[in-house]
């Protein structure tokens, strides 16, 4: 029974020491390793070697080596991205996602649209949260906002899916103008929350 504790116990280290090894490797090389620099492949396709890049996985760092790997450039950085506000040929939809002061574990997503063609005569929406498990969750609602500008937010817990990268995505938005409807182009923001 000892020898058996033992075995478990010495193969544990050595899978242990192997991880270690493959995330040092991994983040002193820049972010990229390529599988022939970690162990000889005898893949062939076509008799040539196939190579199969590993890059960062940025999503399921913590904050100490997301700092260091958006310093290095290998990951992105919390700032918003380019993709939160989208223009038509009716206004402009938008939607940040923000991580509030004294909010332990919840951030907001802010979202909502501006019309050209006069004033929003009803808004319909649903807004989906996703991270690197999937889809998480959708919300929506509608209003009767009667002005050319109409925002809401919606602030969610997010301790259930733990730190990382969440991308909020506003995936449906019907704005009924005086002109007809106008139809939302899909921002989205993704954010490292902690």
């Amino acid at each position: 029974m000892l020898i058996g504790y033992l075995r478990k116990s010495c193969f544990f280290l050595m899978a242990l020491v192997a991880t270690i090894t493959l995330s040092a490797t991994l983040l002193l090389s820049g972010g990229v390793v390529h599988a022939q620099s970690l162990a000889p492949t005898t893949h062939t396709v076509g008799g040539k070697k196939v190579f199969a890049p590993l890059t960062l996985d940025c999503m399921h760092l913590t904050a100490t080596q997301h700092t260091q790997a958006v310093q290095k450039g290998l990951c992105l950085s919390n700032r918003p991205g380019p993709d939160n506000t989208v223009y038509g040929d009716c206004g402009d939809s938008w939607i940040y996602l923000i991580e509030p002061p004294n909010y332990y574990n919840k951030a907001t997503a802010i979202y909502g649209a501006d019309s050209t063609q006069g004033p929003i005569i009803q808004v319909s929406w649903t807004w989906n949260l996703s991270n690197w498990l999937g889809s998480l969750n959708n919300w929506s609602g509608s209003a009767w906002p009667m002005n050319s500008s109409w925002s809401t937010d919606t602030t969610f817990d997010f301790s259930q899916w733990g730190s990382g990268f969440y991308t909020a995505t506003l995936t449906g938005l019907t704005v009924w103008t005086l002109l007809g409807p106008c139809w939302g182009l899909v921002p989205s923001d993704t954010e490292y929350l902690v």
